[in-house]
């Protein structure tokens, strides 16, 4: 899949100059792929920093919830950068700094990953506007492919938010403890 759409920018290039300082895609795009991918390696620091908080507050089930958000980040903001590198532009990856987000209860952590998440759907959003605005559909798929996991993660951490004040996060987390 990847050659086809190799192929179809090169096919692009050959037919128009090159544009925005020899970018083989749209300037716009690209700085909307690089913001996406420093807001996913930030997610996925925080999320880490989160679950060692949660995990060192002996909650060993919700941190490894939160684990694999991080890893998600991770792995979405990867595939993104490989897939800069395959067509021949170098990704900006900016400095990546843990927010220093107040956490003094499991509620403030769960809060703090819903309002990320929340905030993560505007830059899809964005980004995807750009994408067809710019008729640079060839990262769509991948987009798309992030936005249903996305999706289902949102209604994981939304899960967890509304059942924060019940007993159910905390029977939830002591079954999976006794479960490893």
């Amino acid at each position: 899949m990847l050659e086809i759409q190799k192929t179809e920018i090169d096919k692009k290039e050959n037919n128009s100059s090159k544009k925005n300082n020899d970018l083989l895609i749209n300037k716009n795009v690209n700085e909307q792929l690089n913001t996406y991918i420093n807001k996913l390696e930030t997610l996925s620091r925080t999320y880490i920093y989160l679950s060692l908080w949660v995990l060192h507050n002996g909650r060993k089930g919700i941190a490894k919830h939160l684990e694999t958000l991080s890893n998600k980040k991770e792995k979405y903001a990867k595939e993104v950068i490989d897939y800069l590198l395959d067509i021949g532009i170098m990704p900006e990856i900016k400095s990546i700094e843990i927010e220093n987000d107040e956490i003094s209860s499991l509620e403030d952590v769960i809060d703090i990953v819903y309002n990320k998440e929340l905030k993560l759907k505007n830059i899809y959003n964005e980004l995807l506007k750009t994408i067809r605005d710019n008729e640079e559909t060839i990262f769509e798929p991948l987009i798309l492919e992030h936005i249903k996991d996305y999706v289902e993660d949102l209604s994981m951490v939304n899960d967890f938010k509304n059942n924060k004040d019940n007993n159910k996060i905390n029977n939830k987390d002591t079954k999976e403890q006794k479960d490893e």
